[in-house]
């Protein structure tokens, strides 16, 4: 978002017993009158078809109750080729899934300070982090906090990946994503390592939604300096207000930015291109000396990332 902002850092990953999904519980189910066969033969067939078939239901439940992906997932929008599925988060359950997330930038459950703090105006808090409607929801709020001397008079949501899921090059991302129009709403979807600053690649950031109304690209080397930002999306139309899907293919070369399937090569970052492995975060920020409407929302309904298929 900005050279001036520090690095994010994480609290410290899950251990690998607790970072995987437990084991689905055993199913409940009611008693079925059933008439009893002749021979004996065939009970035990029958019972193991029965546990089959539940052991089945119940780990699509959990799976789904998880935000883990529906029988198939749809291809990505994105760039033609095949692909292979890394991970994704399809937020269908009814709580932030904190295997693959944090609502916070530093751990702390009682709030952390924006990332540029001379220029926004709301801080973090993880209870404005929900998930329902089988969206990732950030909501803006009221809500003063005097966090290193500075005073913040809203207070919004942020989510970082957890460094597990740290994106490596040969990767395509791409979430369905609704920002809001409010003044100096500043929501954005970028990576960046998760111990220095920088680079940084911004897949968008909507500068002031009251007046921006497409996503622009940016880049920063990580030897400074700034590519972009940059617009892109088709011209005289309004992406504010309504999903559409956003993404990446990042190869370690380059780093192109996609909206509703389309790319932007004219857009992309092309030299001295980062190949350190990247966390992606996804906030809305209030940018400062603004005072937007409480209640405004950023939605994610999906994000998906893509490895190439092994041949």
């Amino acid at each position: 978002m900005d050279a001036t902002r520090p690095a994010p850092t994480h609290s410290p990953a899950l251990p690998a017993d607790l970072a995987d999904p437990p084991a689905p519980p055993r199913g409940r189910f009611g008693r079925h009158r059933r008439e009893r066969p002749r021979r004996r033969r065939w009970l035990l067939p029958a019972i193991l078809a029965v546990a089959v078939l539940a052991g089945g239901l119940v780990s699509y439940v959990v799976s789904n109750d998880r935000g883990g992906a529906p029988p198939e997932v749809p291809a990505p929008q994105g760039p033609r080729g095949s692909w292979s599925l890394a991970w994704n988060d399809e937020f269908n359950g009814t709580q932030l899934d904190q295997s693959k997330w944090q609502p916070n930038r530093y751990g702390s459950s009682t709030g952390d300070a924006p990332f540029q703090k001379g220029d926004e105006a709301a801080w973090f808090s993880p209870s404005n982090v929900t998930v329902k409607n089988s969206n990732l929801t950030l909501t803006l709020q009221q809500g003063s906090k005097t966090i290193g001397g500075t005073t913040y008079p809203y207070r919004t949501g942020v989510v970082e990946a957890k460094p597990s899921l740290l994106l490596k090059p040969g990767t395509y991302i791409e979430a369905r994503i609704k920002v809001p129009e409010c003044d100096g709403c500043w929501p954005a979807f970028w990576l960046v390592p998760n111990d220095r600053w920088p680079p940084e690649i911004d897949i968008f950031e909507f500068f002031g939604t009251q007046d921006d109304s497409r996503p622009s690209f940016n880049y920063h080397p990580p030897d400074g300096g700034q590519l972009g930002p940059k617009h892109y999306g088709v011209e005289g139309t309004d992406y504010r207000n309504s999903f559409h899907v956003y993404g990446l293919e990042w190869d370690g070369d380059r780093a192109i930015p996609y909206v509703d399937g389309k790319a932007y090569p004219s857009r992309a970052a092309t030299e001295d291109m980062t190949s350190l492995p990247l966390m992606i975060i996804l906030n809305l920020s209030v940018q400062a000396d603004h005072e937007p409407s409480p209640g405004a929302q950023m939605q994610v309904d999906w994000l998906r990332v893509w490895k190439p298929q092994q041949q």
